[in-house]
């Protein structure tokens, strides 16, 4: 957990998020209008609420998991806090970024159920505005200082790794509160940003770590040949796959670890040269799920037997399925999408999920839904806007979520993480079966399994 917390990656596409304190009496959840040079959308009144909204016990210390019933009582709000969300709305990643704002608009439903924020006596209903900065980082600079300038924003959630690092420095600066769906690692958590909170668990850190010794153990495996992208994130993919090994003494021998072009289309000559050394295993690291989907479709088509995996990301099965078809079968990779799901909670908000937008939902929905409830909460509980205090009460809250008891980690002797920012839950281990259907092989909790000898 110490020094792999470097190497964490999740692949895929996350979110910015900003939250702002309108200083406008309002009752209604119409927020501030948005600048016309500014693409935006208004998800507050085109996501209803409904009675279906998943309940969560309002305590800081590990809470009930969520239920399917929500509340119907009605409060008089004196103001509106809005919410503003920078996410992927077009481009590459806007599904992504559209689950997100759903989520969120739920997060807030749920809290603006329980009577909204109080701080000093004033009650405030939350609200949500999305901005879409289409995974650009140079947009996302822009609409940070935006945001900062004209809505006096001290909290934000950002999206993606690329623009979490290019908008760090401007929140720091401005004692900005950020919510970062991103990489957990010390190049976008530490002591010079001491307000930024991860709100996605550490899978490079995970997957390895956690699940090696399965493969050692259940399947046999003894040779391992490591892939990843060719560019700095990727060779902290691929140490966030190697240390495990050396550092816990796992039995397992690495015959390559390759590097690729991210987006490339034709994997003949890496899977040739993979082929040659004739790997148990063959794992592509923390690659992006169209990476990844492309080379199982391709590496099977040229007669590969062995096991493929994708341990440090979170691979889209539907994704997977379409481009590979049953080329999937048996990949093995961790996440949600399972079958059966893997707690009662978590079936029940996929399915109101489903129901609601008639799509199947991505995985990391309950994350952006659970974390911005207990963001809230914790401004509720500090009785402030001020966000070190947030912080201070955030970082000690720990609750019984979809997918297990969730905690945040960091911040012990020898951590390369300085503070608390960090989550951590169990996350199952998927295997694809025939006909697109997906097996949860083992739900874990976070850190290393011994090995059978």
């Amino acid at each position: 957990m110490k020094k792999n917390l470097i190497c964490i990656l999740l692949a895929g596409c996350l979110l910015v998020t900003v939250l702002g304190c309108s200083e406008k009496t309002s009752t209604s959840s119409n927020t501030t209008a948005i600048p016309n040079t500014t693409n935006s959308i208004n998800t507050t009144n085109t996501i209803n609420s409904t009675n279906t909204t998943n309940a969560i016990s309002t305590s800081t210390s590990i809470s009930a998991a969520p239920t399917s019933t929500g509340t119907n009582t009605t409060y008089k709000f004196d103001r509106t806090f809005t919410f503003y969300a920078l996410l992927p709305l077009s481009g590459g990643a806007a599904s992504s970024g559209i689950s997100q704002s759903r989520a969120d608009q739920w997060a807030m439903d749920l809290v603006n159920s329980e009577g909204g924020i109080v701080v000093g006596g004033v009650r405030y209903k939350v609200a949500l505005q999305t901005f879409d900065h289409a995974m650009d980082n140079t947009k996302s600079a822009t609409l940070a200082s935006m945001v900062i300038s004209q809505y006096n924003a001290k909290y934000v959630a950002t999206c993606t790794t690329g623009c979490t690092l290019t908008t760090q420095d401007i929140f720091a600066k401005n004692s900005v509160f950020v919510l970062a769906n991103a990489n957990p690692t010390i190049y976008t958590f530490g002591p010079k940003w001491p307000l930024t909170f991860a709100d996605s668990p550490c899978l490079m850190d995970f997957g390895p770590t956690t699940y090696y010794p399965y493969f050692v153990n259940n399947l046999g495996i003894k040779t391992i040949a490591l892939a990843n992208g060719d560019n700095d994130m990727g060779r902290i993919q691929s140490a966030a796959c190697k240390d495990p090994i050396k550092n816990n003494n796992y039995p397992l021998t690495i015959l390559a670890d390759e590097y690729y072009t991210p987006g490339t289309q034709d994997f003949s000559p890496l899977i040739n040269k993979l082929l040659a050394l004739n790997p148990d295993m063959i794992d592509m690291g923390g690659s992006t799920v169209g990476d990844f989907s492309l080379f199982c479709k391709q590496v099977r088509e040229k007669g590969y037997k062995g096991y493929v995996s994708c341990m440090a990301s979170f691979p889209d099965p539907a994704t997977l399925w379409n481009v590979a078809g049953n080329a999937s079968v048996g990949v093995y990779y961790c996440g949600f999408g399972g079958i059966p799901d893997p707690t009662p909670e978590y079936a029940a908000f996929r399915t109101r999920y489903e129901k609601t937008f008639n799509e199947t939902m991505f995985t990391i929905v309950p994350y952006n839904y659970e974390h911005m409830v207990y963001l809230l909460r914790a401004i509720n509980q500090a009785n402030s806007f001020d966000p070190y205090k947030v912080a201070s009460v955030l970082q000690d809250t720990t609750w019984k979520g979809m997918y297990g008891t969730v905690k945040y980690i960091g911040g012990q002797p020898g951590d390369p993480i300085a503070l608390k920012r960090v989550p951590a839950m169990p996350i199952p281990l998927l295997r694809e079966l025939a006909n697109a259907k997906t097996e949860i092989m083992q739900f874990l909790g976070y850190g290393p399994q011994p090995i059978t000898k």
